[in-house]
């Protein structure tokens, strides 16, 4: 089933916009930095029990290997979040095409006949998402102007990002966001008709006293 049937039996399968693809990247983002930041710094503190600060410049007076370990320590403090991040998108790409971010958002990343991702989809789309942000995220700006809304890094991935909500439960929600709204609009009327009503028998009383 490809991704145009799925979106002409409902609402599921549409393709997803920029907005909603840019928050579910920005909040994993969040994630992975404050995953990373959690990681480094009990890699801090389990070498300062040692006697060794990775934040620090090299000490030449320290014996070889305590210098050997600050040096690695201090190439793995910074290869920690890109690492973290790119097995993050391949673990969640490719076993259920939902990052963190995307749940939320309630999108999925697929393939172009609406099959689950492969780890080669997963492996080329995290290439292009580095080659999308060299010309000024030229690659992610793309989805504004594609029909299909698709990046650099879906075309070449040969992939798609759709909306995984029930377009049934949608139209639910709309069906009673619309009641609730016509019975205010009821309420309001019939509190406006009432008004002159109140009025009029004010000025009954007021005449009646004079």
């Amino acid at each position: 089933m490809t991704i145009r049937t799925i979106h002409q039996q409902s609402m599921k399968g549409e393709f997803a916009g920029f907005a909603s693809r840019f928050v579910a990247f920005a909040i994993d983002l969040a994630i992975v930095l404050l995953l990373a930041g959690i990681i480094n710094w009990v890699i801090i503190a389990a070498l300062g029990l040692v006697g060794i600060n990775p934040l620090a410049p090299v000490d030449t007076r320290a014996s070889d290997f305590n210098q050997l370990v600050t040096v690695i320590s201090k190439i793995v403090l910074a290869v920690m979040p890109f690492a973290l991040l790119v097995s993050y998108w391949l673990i969640f790409w490719t076993v259920t095409g939902q990052t963190v971010g995307k749940r939320i958002m309630g999108v999925r990343v697929v393939r172009m006949d609406g099959q689950r991702m492969k780890t080669g989809n997963s492996v080329r789309r995290i290439i292009m998402y580095f080659v999308c942000m060299i010309p000024f995220f030229l690659g992610f700006l793309w989805i504004l102007i594609d029909d299909e809304r698709r990046g650099w890094h879906d075309k070449v991935a040969n992939t798609c990002v759709i909306y995984a909500w029930n377009a049934r439960e949608v139209e639910g929600f709309m069906k009673g966001s619309q009641r609730r709204v016509r019975l205010v609009e009821e309420r309001m009327g019939a509190h406006t008709a009432t008004e002159p009503t109140v009025q009029a028998e004010g000025q009954e009383i007021s005449s009646a006293e004079m």
